[in-house]
């Protein structure tokens, strides 16, 4: 996971932004509509990488770390910041989800698409009939 922030430029979000269009774009569900959600996945992807970096420098990598509770006790803890940076991760999925940028996002609009298709053409067909 931190190798990912290693090895890559930090990007902006306008460049995250323009990504996702284009991821968008590629797959066939880029509508302008969608532009609000597209600027807060790409802000997801800041911060992500935001966590990423901090995870790597600040806490070395360390999955855990030691606290020490009130009571001077010294236990390990899940290190907050890969806490972080799994809850931006399922954030992110969710937004994409909706982008039709998964699997079963893409399925799920593309079934949108294929109901609203076919209720139009049922509406033309009744037209036709009646000659209007």
């Amino acid at each position: 996971m931190a190798a990912r922030v290693r090895n890559q430029a930090v990007k902006t979000q306008s460049k995250y932004r323009q990504e996702i269009v284009e991821r968008m774009q590629a797959v066939g569900t880029y509508r302008e509509e969608f532009a609000p959600i597209i600027d807060r996945t790409a802000g997801l992807y800041v911060q992500l990488d935001r966590f990423l970096r901090d995870f790597e420098e600040k806490a070395g990598g360390q999955a855990v770390i030691k606290h020490t509770n009130k009571s001077g006790a010294t236990n390990l803890v899940k290190n907050p910041l890969l806490a972080a940076c799994e809850s931006v991760y399922g954030q992110l999925i969710l937004h994409e989800r909706e982008l039709g940028l998964t699997p079963t996002g893409l399925k799920k609009l593309n079934e949108a698409a294929l109901a609203q298709n076919k209720t139009s053409n049922a509406l033309v067909d009744a037209l036709k009939e009646l000659d209007i």
